[in-house]
């Protein structure tokens, strides 16, 4: 394949992992709703979930495009993180214009900076698994 041919390859891998992250990401929290809001409220299957839409993006960006797998899964994951903590965001001021909720704004506001570092990371080693295992 041509320089070029190579780098479309990559974008699309990228785009695909970002379009199906945002997708997952989505209704992760209109179905599942924002557990960051209440510790008591976050079950193991909701990390399960957490853990398993940035590796998915991940793997699906590495697959598409291995020349740069673990780049491609990190871009992916790190975007795929960003929209993630836009849509929490989002439905949080959703919530509290409707009625007034108690909840800690350093705590929500650490752990989507952290989730998105987690994400990007997560997403990293997806593509490195896509990479490794794919034939």
């Amino acid at each position: 394949m041509t320089k070029t041919e190579t780098n479309l390859l990559e974008s699309v891998s990228i785009l695909v992992g970002v379009l199906i992250g945002s997708i997952l990401a989505y209704f992760y929290n209109t179905i599942i709703g924002i557990p960051m809001i209440d510790a008591s409220e976050f079950e193991v299957w909701n990390m399960l979930i957490f853990i398993a839409i940035p590796v998915l993006t991940g793997f699906v960006a590495g697959m598409i495009g291995k020349s740069k797998a673990m780049e491609n899964g990190l871009i992916s994951g790190l975007s795929t993180g960003a929209i993630n903590a836009i849509i929490s965001f989002v439905l949080l001021a959703i919530r509290i214009a409707e009625e007034p909720i108690s909840y800690h704004e350093g705590s929500f506001a650490f752990s989507l900076i952290v989730m998105l570092f987690l994400w990007g990371i997560v997403g990293a080693m997806g593509g490195r698994l896509a990479k490794e295992y794919s034939i």
